[in-house]
C-alpha cells in the first residue's frame, strides 16, 4: 500500500513537474506582463504630469527668447503655471533635471512680461530669481534675453548681479565673465548662442517693440 502511494505521489510530481516546465516560459511571460501593466498603471499619473510640464517648459523656453511681444504676453499664464508646478515639486523627476529649467525660464518670461507692463523693479526681481538656479540648468547656459532688455534701459546693477550669479564654474563661465567686463565698462555685450540672442534685432527696433526709449 505504501509503495503504491509513494509511486502515485512520484508520478503526480513528475507529471506536474513536466507540465510546469513546459509552461514556464509562458507563465514567466504572463507574470512579466502583469508586472508591466501594474508598473504602467502606477507610472501613468507621473507621466501625465511630466508631459504637461514638459509642454509648458517648451512653450516657456521659446517665449523666453522671442522678439515678438505678443508671444511673450500670450505665454505668461503658461510660465506662471510652470513655475507654480515646479515650486510644488509636482513630479519626482523635477528634482533631477526639470526643476532648475522650469524656474529659470519661467522667471525670464515673467520678467519680460513685467517689462511689457513698464514694471522695471519686478523685472529686476525676476532676473535675480532666474539667476538663483542658473548654475544647475540642464543645457545651453543661462538665458540673457531679459538681461539684454534691462541693459537697454540702463539697469546695470541688476544685470551685473545676474552675471555674477551665472558665471560660476560652468562651461560658459569665461564667456559670461567677458560679458560682465563689457557691462562694467558701460557697454552692452554681443550676446551669442549661449543666450540664444544671436538673432536679436538691432537695439533700436528692439526698444520700439518693447516700448523702450
Amino acid at each position: 500500500m505504501k509503495r503504491t502511494v509513494l509511486f502515485g505521489t512520484a508520478l503526480v510530481a513528475t507529471v506536474l513537474g513536466t507540465y510546469f516546465a513546459s509552461r514556464w516560459p509562458e507563465l514567466g511571460t504572463s507574470l512579466q506582463r502583469w508586472k508591466d501593466r501594474r508598473d504602467e498603471a502606477a507610472a501613468a499619473p507621473i507621466i501625465a504630469q511630466l508631459n504637461i510640464h514638459s509642454d509648458l517648459l517648451i512653450r516657456t523656453r521659446r517665449a523666453s527668447a522671442s522678439t515678438d511681444p505678443y508671444v511673450v504676453s500670450a505665454t505668461l499664464s503658461a510660465a506662471r503655471r510652470l513655475l507654480e508646478g515646479a515650486l510644488r515639486h509636482d513630479i519626482p523627476l523635477v528634482l533631477d533635471w526639470f526643476w532648475p529649467d522650469a524656474v529659470h525660464y519661467s522667471h525670464i518670461v515673467l520678467g519680460r512680461g513685467a517689462l511689457l507692463a513698464g514694471d522695471l523693479p519686478t523685472a529686476e526681481c525676476r532676473l535675480a530669481a532666474a539667476g538663483s538656479v542658473s548654475l544647475h540648468l540642464s543645457s545651453g547656459g543661462p538665458d540673457m534675453t531679459l538681461a539684454h532688455e534691462l541693459l537697454l534701459r540702463h539697469r546695470t546693477v541688476a544685470v551685473l548681479a545676474y552675471l555674477d550669479a551665472c558665471v560660476g564654474p560652468s562651461e560658459h563661465g569665461a564667456t559670461i565673465a567677458s560679458w560682465k567686463r563689457v557691462v562694467e565698462a558701460g557697454g552692452i555685450p554681443e550676446f551669442g548662442p549661449v543666450s540664444r540672442l544671436d538673432r536679436m534685432p538691432n537695439p533700436s527696433s528692439h526698444r520700439t517693440a518693447y516700448g523702450g526709449r
